[in-house]
């Protein structure tokens, strides 16, 4: 199912089978493409977690899409690529290298269960590495940290907690909005580009008037 769903859109196919010709990287795709694909839906952000010169992959996909190839963070190899598919819809593509050379630990330090699931790009099924069960929550419609200090270690999260309720309908527990409150006093510290993104995102949601209520 995932991937006849990622494949729907023939330009995002053609960067999944560039991808998997590599043979210098071993590549993951993470996060919310793998939850949307699951849902059923396609998803216009990819993020892939590479064991590998994440720059070098990022720089040959771009041209080989003829899209614009971006370094985010030098200093931790961070990297971006836009393209654009026949329709003209933006698509992005983030590329991240592979945390300790461990990919559960990498999903345990993301935010949400939901999140932290991974499809490993180069495998011939589509058996998915969920360590925190974020399918079952999406099942139980539950908003669930990866981990107590999730909101803590980046408080841009707790406007994050918000639009994924809203986007799909889940339900946070008091425990979570404990955590909520326990982070806000570093939102300050978070850019104001980040916080502006966020909101963003939640008021271009359907139904974002019953957000947290």
């Amino acid at each position: 199912m995932i991937i006849s769903v990622l494949y729907r859109n023939e330009f995002i196919k053609s960067i999944f089978e560039f991808l998997n010709s590599l043979e210098s990287a071993h590549i993951y795709l993470v996060g919310g493409a793998v939850r949307d694909a699951w849902l059923g839906k396609t998803s216009h952000d990819l993020d892939f977690i590479v064991e590998g010169d994440t720059i070098a992959v990022a720089r040959q996909l771009a041209d080989t899409i003829d899209g614009d190839f971006y370094i985010l963070d030098a200093s931790r190899a961070y990297a971006r690529v836009i393209g654009y598919d026949r329709s003209r819809a933006r698509i992005i593509i983030d590329f991240t290298p592979l945390s300790q050379n461990d990919l559960v630990s990498d999903l345990r330090a993301r935010d949400f269960s939901i999140n932290a699931i991974a499809w490993d790009i180069n495998s011939s099924g589509e058996e998915l590495l969920d360590p925190l069960n974020g399918l079952e929550d999406l099942e139980k419609r539950v908003l669930r940290p990866c981990s107590e200090q999730a909101f803590l270690n980046d408080p841009v999260r707790t406007i994050r907690a918000a639009r994924f309720s809203v986007a799909y309908n889940l339900y946070l527990s008091e425990r979570i909005y404990q955590q909520i409150r326990d982070a806000l006093g570093d939102l300050g510290k978070v850019s104001e580009e980040r916080k502006r993104d966020e909101l963003f995102k939640i008021f271009s949601a359907e139904k974002s008037y019953g957000c947290l209520c």
